[in-house]
């Protein structure tokens, strides 16, 4: 036999419950994530009462809190106003924007590892060096070797900065030069074909110098008065009188 009793649900979204779920310790930013869900709508319309809707959630969690978090509906404008890159980001990739380094980049990081700092909050490398020792240590023991991991990085990118300023600048000019480069054999090409279709409009045909003939000379008028006379005369033929001299075949 069950005996449990339904309690009727609060919203505590704005309650305080440290003396509950402790106190959070992290002191990064805090983690919007948005989401779909269904809501049971209550109307007094009967083609709505007890229908479901879906409506947009945003979720935000302290960055290396785990359990720390509050689900609230917000409408379409409400997220882009106050958290304009993050529902951007989701409206057009479903994700969540990161931002700083990846954590892909972090050397020693595992799968497992990361997919554990992202349940965490944690999408960078950057929020993994924010967080406090304490922090990263209530995470797991994953999160806080990479927490270690991450702070170190960190460090040594602060001291060598100036060094990757100019491998970033260097990398950045050479990939101008390899543009211009492409683009330099892009266009001798097309003026090499701009100028054989020239050639076969024009219909020219390049002639060696040893196949090519002299000019031919004028010929000098000769004199044509010792030519014969022409024969002169004669008669004129008429219907069939040139076949009067033939013999009667009847005769």
């Amino acid at each position: 036999m069950n005996l449990s009793v339904q309690t009727p649900s609060r919203d505590l979204t704005h309650a305080d419950l440290s003396s509950h779920l402790g106190p959070v310790t992290s002191r990064g930013a805090i983690l919007a994530t948005f989401e779909y869900v269904r809501v049971a709508v209550k109307s007094r319309i009967p083609g709505r009462r007890n229908s479901l809707e879906t409506r947009l959630a945003v979720r935000l969690k302290p960055m290396g809190e785990r359990y720390s978090e509050v689900l609230e509906q917000i409408t379409e404008e409400d997220a882009q106003r106050l958290y304009p890159q993050e529902f951007s980001h989701f409206k057009n990739y479903q994700d969540v924007p990161t931002r700083g380094t990846p954590l892909s980049e972090l050397p020693g990081m595992s799968q497992s590892m990361i997919g554990l700092c992202v349940i965490n909050g944690l999408r960078s490398v950057e929020d993994l060096a924010a967080i406090t020792d304490d922090a990263a240590a209530q995470c797991g023991l994953d999160v806080s070797s990479a927490h270690r991991l991450a702070v170190r990085w960190v460090g040594r990118r602060d001291q060598n900065i100036a060094v990757i300023d100019d491998a970033d600048e260097r990398a950045r000019i050479m990939e101008m030069n390899r543009i211009l480069t492409d683009r330099l054999t892009s266009m001798e090409a097309t003026i090499r074909a701009m100028e054989i279709a020239a050639t076969q409009n024009r219909g020219a045909v390049s002639v060696p110098p040893e196949y090519r003939g002299e000019m031919a000379g004028s010929v000098p008028a000769g004199d044509f008065s010792d030519l014969p006379d022409l024969p002169v005369g004669g008669g004129v033929v008429d219907g069939s009188g040139d076949l009067g001299g033939d013999p009667d075949p009847l005769r």
